[in-house]
C-alpha cells in the first residue's frame, strides 16, 4: 500500500508538491537561526543620504553632520543597505570586546561602482579599504571588503560610502572572520553546484537536440548555458575564474539582462506549448503574443540601453508580465505532469519577495533572507529547466508510458503518461485485451466547407479538447488522433475501475450527454452560426489486440494494430447523431457487469468485405432525455442545412407494399424519386446495403415489374430511429436506369398522395 500511495500519490500530494519551495524558504526565513549570527551580536546603524545640491563625499564631511540628518536603523549581521542616484553613507557602531575576534564587513553584491569603508576611532580614520567594479588596481574579488580588530577600550565607528546608478538594495555582512569564511566557501560551493546541475541539463537537451531534432531543445540548450553563468555572474564569481573579465558595470548589467530574458522567452514558449494547448487553445493570446514579442525586442535592444536604468526597468517589468502569464495559465488547469512548473513559480517569486522584503526591513533580516533572492533564481530555474526537460521528454515517450499501463505497472494511467524515467529499450509486441473506442465528428468536412475561417478550426480543437477530458476521466487512453476523430482504448487496470467496457460505456455516455448539453446552450443562445455543434459517432468494442512498435530506431509509434480496430471503426459508421453503437462482445462484458439490457437496442449493422450483416447494440438518450436529445438533432440539421430535396408521397391504398429480405420484412410508409421510407421489427444502422424483393399486393403490377427486372431492389439504410410502431428506416434506391425508376414511381403511385408534413431528412448520417 505503502509503495502505491508513493507511485499515486493523491491530488493534495501533489499540491503540497508544488508549494514546498515557497514554504521552504518562508519557514527558514521565519524560524531558522541566522548562521551569521549565532554569536548574538547586534549594531546600531544609521543611513544618509545627502541633499542633491550638496556634495558630501568625504569622510571628513560626513563625521560633520548632524545627527538628526542620519536616518537610524538597526540590524544583526545582516541588512540591506539602499543605494540612490546619489552617494550613500552608512554608519554602523562596533561596540568594544574584552577579547576581540578579527571581524569582517563586506558588500555581498558586485553590482556597485565604487563601496569605500571607514574605521573611525576617536575621530581618526584607522583603516579604510575601497572596492566596487570600477576600482583601479581592484584585486580579483569584486566584493568590497574591509577587515579590522575591535577596540578593547571604547567602542569604534565604521562607515560605509555606496556610489550607484539606481536605488539598488545590496546584503552588508558584518561578523568574526570565521563564519564569514564559512559561510563564503558554502555559498561558493552553492553556487558551483547550481552552475554544475545547469550543465548537465544543458548537456542532457544537447544530445536530444542532435537526436529528436526540435528546435525546442536548442532554446533549452541557450537558456541552460545561460543559467549555468548566471549564479557566476550575479555573485561576481566570475573574476575568480576569469580575473581580467571587463569591469565595466554596464557590460555586467547587460550580461544579466540577457540571461534572465531568454529563460523567459522560454518560460512563454513552455507555457504556450505544454500548457495552454492543454487548455484547448493552439494559438496564442494577443496578450502573450505581446509578452513574446516585448521580450524578443528586450533580448535584441538590451544592449543599446545597458548603461541606462531603463534597462534594469524594463526587465522588471518584463518578469513581472511573464510570471503573470504563467501563473494565471497554470491555475486555470490542473495538469498533474507540471508539478516541476509549478515548483518554478513557487521557488522563484517567494524567494525574491521575502530578500525584498527582507533588504526593506519588513521581515527580520538574516542570511538566509538576504541570499534568497540569489537561491530563488538558482533553484528557480533548475525546477524550470526540469520542467521544460521533463515536459516535452513526457510527449516523446507517452506510447512507452502507455505501454506500461497496459503491462499493470503504473495503477493510475493518466499518470503512466508522465514518467520520465521511462527508458528507450526496445518492447516486443504483444496481445492486450481492451475495450477500443471509435469517435468521429460528424459532417465536419460540410461544416468546414461551409466556414472556411479558422474558427471551426478552433472549435475542432476545443472539441477533441473536451473529449479527452472525459476520456481520461474515465481511465481511457488516446491511442491517436484521427483529424476530425479520436482512437482510444481503455484497460480496466485502474483500482476506481469498474471494468474497461464499463468505463468506456460511460465515457461515451458522458460524451453524448456534454454534446446535447452543448445543442441545448446553442439553441438558448441563438447561436447557430457563431457556434458549431459538431456531434459525435462513436463504436464501441471489446477485443484482444495487439499493441506494436510500428517506428524504427529512435521513431517510436505504439500502436493497436487487429481486427478488432477495423471492427469499432464500422460500428462508429453505422452510428447515429448522439448515440453509442455496442458490439455484441461489449454488450456481453456490460450485462455480465450488472448494466440493465433493455436500455440497448439489437441493430444489424453493415461490415466492409463482409456479406453478411454483423449484430450489434445501440444505446441511446431517447428514454432519458427525449425531448433534448430531439433539441439536439434540430439544432444539428439547422446548422448543416438538412432540408428535403425531393416530394415525397405516402400510401392509402388498403393494399400493402412489402420489401422482403432473407431475415426482414418492411412495409412502406411513403417514398421519393429516390428512396423510401419504410418500417420494420427488425433494425437496421446506417449504411447497411441490402437487397430487398417487392410485394405490391398485386400480382399485375409484380408481373410488371418483374417483366422489366424492377421486382428485387439493392438499397442502402440511410437512418434508422425507433417508434413506438417499430423500427423506421429510410432507405436510399442504388443502382436502376432513369426508365426503371419511372417504372417503380409509376407502380407505387397507382394509390398515393403528396406528403407535405413529411420528416426532414437528407444528410442525417453523413
Amino acid at each position: 500500500m505503502i509503495r502505491t500511495w508513493f507511485r499515486n500519490p493523491p491530488d493534495w500530494a501533489y499540491r503540497l508538491m508544488a508549494i514546498s519551495p515557497a514554504l521552504v524558504f518562508l519557514t527558514i526565513a521565519l524560524v531558522a537561526p541566522d548562521p551569521a549570527g549565532f554569536d548574538g551580536t547586534y549594531y546600531r546603524a544609521a543611513r544618509f543620504v545627502g541633499p542633491l545640491d550638496t556634495d558630501i563625499s568625504s569622510i571628513d564631511d560626513i563625521k560633520n553632520q548632524p545627527e538628526s540628518a542620519w536616518e537610524a536603523k538597526e540590524a544583526k549581521h545582516h541588512f540591506g543597505v539602499m543605494g540612490s542616484v546619489r552617494p550613500v553613507w552608512y554608519r554602523i557602531q562596533v561596540r568594544s570586546q574584552a577579547d576581540p575576534k578579527p571581524i569582517i564587513a563586506e558588500i555581498g553584491y558586485h553590482l556597485i561602482r565604487k563601496v569605500d569603508f571607514y574605521l573611525v576611532e576617536a575621530q581618526a580614520v584607522v583603516a579604510s579599504a575601497f572596492g566596487g567594479l570600477e576600482r583601479p588596481g581592484q584585486t580579483e574579488s569584486p566584493f568590497a571588503t574591509i577587515k579590522f580588530l575591535p577596540s578593547t577600550t571604547q567602542d569604534r565607528t565604521l562607515y560605509l560610502r555606496l556610489e550607484t546608478d539606481v536605488a539598488i538594495v545590496a546584503p552588508l555582512f558584518i561578523g568574526v572572520e570565521a563564519n564569514h569564511r564559512a559561510l563564503m566557501t558554502l555559498r561558493s560551493w552553492v553556487h558551483a553546484a547550481m552552475a554544475g546541475i545547469y550543465l548537465s541539463f544543458c548537456m542532457y537537451n544537447l544530445l536530444l537536440l542532435f537526436t529528436v531534432r526540435k528546435l525546442i531543445y536548442a532554446l533549452l540548450v541557450a537558456s541552460q548555458i545561460g543559467n549555468a553563468f548566471f549564479p557566476l555572474f550575479f555573485s561576481g564569481q566570475i573574476f575568480y575564474i576569469w580575473p581580467d573579465f571587463s569591469r565595466d558595470i554596464s557590460v555586467h548589467v547587460l550580461i544579466i539582462a540577457e540571461i534572465i530574458l531568454i529563460p523567459q522567452l522560454l518560460l512563454m514558449f513552455l507555457n504556450h506549448s505544454y500548457v495552454v494547448r492543454d487548455l484547448g487553445r493552439h494559438h496564442l493570446s494577443s496578450w502573450a503574443k505581446f509578452v513574446i514579442a516585448f521580450t524578443a525586442l528586450e533580448v535584441v535592444l538590451a544592449p543599446i540601453f545597458r548603461a541606462s536604468p531603463i534597462l534594469i526597468v524594463m526587465v522588471t517589468v518584463t518578469n513581472v508580465a511573464v510570471c503573470t502569464t504563467a501563473i494565471v495559465d497554470i491555475m486555470r488547469w490542473p495538469i498533474r505532469s507540471l508539478v516541476y512548473y509549478r515548483m518554478f513559480l513557487s521557488g522563484f517569486l517567494p524567494a525574491v519577495v521575502i530578500s525584498m522584503g527582507s533588504w526593506l526591513g519588513f521581515i527580520p533580516a538574516s542570511y538566509f533572507a538576504h541570499y534568497f533572492a540569489d537561491a530563488g533564481v538558482i533553484f528557480g530555474f533548475i525546477f524550470l529547466s526540469a520542467a521544460a526537460t521533463h515536459r516535452i521528454r513526457q510527449l516523446e515517450l507517452k506510447h512507452r508510458g502507455i505501454v506500461r499501463s497496459l503491462r499493470g505497472e503504473s495503477n493510475k494511467l493518466t499518470e503512466s503518461l508522465t514518467e520520465s524515467e521511462l527508458n528507450l529499450a526496445p518492447i516486443s509486441s504483444r496481445e492486450i485485451d481492451v475495450t477500443i473506442m471509435y469517435i468521429d465528428i460528424m459532417a465536419f468536412s460540410l461544416v468546414a466547407d461551409r466556414d472556411a475561417s479558422s474558427d471551426i478550426f478552433a472549435d475542432l480543437s476545443r472539441r477533441l479538447n473536451s473529449l479527452t477530458r472525459l476520456i481520461v476521466a474515465n481511465h481511457g487512453v488516446i491511442d491517436r488522433s484521427l483529424g476530425d476523430g479520436l482512437l482510444c482504448f481503455f484497460t480496466g487496470k485502474n483500482e476506481s475501475s469498474a471494468g474497461h467496457a464499463r468505463d468506456a460505456f460511460h465515457a461515451a455516455v458522458a460524451i453524448q450527454n456534454m454534446l446535447i448539453d452543448e445543442a441545448l446552450r446553442i439553441k438558448k443562445q441563438g447561436q447557430y452560426e457563431k457556434d458549431w455543434l459538431l456531434p459525435v459517432r462513436i463504436g464501441i468494442h471489446s477485443d484482444t489486440v495487439l499493441l506494436a512498435n510500428l517506428g524504427g530506431g529512435l521513431r517510436v509509434d505504439f500502436t493497436m494494430v487487429g481486427h478488432g480496430v477495423n471492427f469499432v471503426s464500422n460500428l462508429e459508421q453505422a452510428c447515429s447523431p448522439f448515440n453509442v453503437m455496442i458490439s455484441a462482445m461489449c454488450f456481453e462484458k456490460l450485462v455480465a457487469s450488472g448494466l440493465e439490457s433493455d436500455v440497448f437496442s439489437p441493430v444489424n449493422v453493415s461490415l466492409k468485405h463482409q456479406k453478411n450483416l454483423a449484430l450489434a447494440y445501440e444505446f441511446s438518450l431517447e428514454k432519458t432525455r427525449p425531448e433534448d436529445l430531439r433539441t439536439a438533432i434540430s439544432v444539428y440539421f439547422s446548422q448543416v442545412g438538412v432540408f428535403p430535396r425531393e416530394a415525397r408521397h405516402a400510401l392509402v391504398s388498403t393494399q400493402v407494399i412489402t420489401l422482403k429480405a432473407p431475415h426482414a420484412k418492411f412495409q412502406v410508409l411513403d417514398f421519393s424519386a429516390s428512396g423510401m421510407r419504410v418500417i420494420s421489427e427488425h433494425y437496421f444502422a446506417q449504411k447497411v446495403i441490402m437487397e430487398l424483393e417487392i410485394d405490391t399486393g398485386v400480382e399485375i403490377l409484380n408481373q410488371k415489374l418483374r417483366q422489366k427486372y424492377m421486382d428485387q431492389l439493392v438499397v442502402e439504410v440511410r437512418w434508422s430511429r425507433k417508434t413506438e410502431a417499430g423500427y423506421e428506416h429510410g432507405i436510399k434506391l442504388l443502382g436502376g436506369n432513369s426508365k426503371q425508376v419511372d417504372l417503380l414511381i409509376h407502380v407505387f403511385s397507382t394509390h398515393m398522395k403528396v406528403v407535405r408534413d413529411a420528416p426532414l431528412r437528407g444528410n442525417y448520417g453523413t
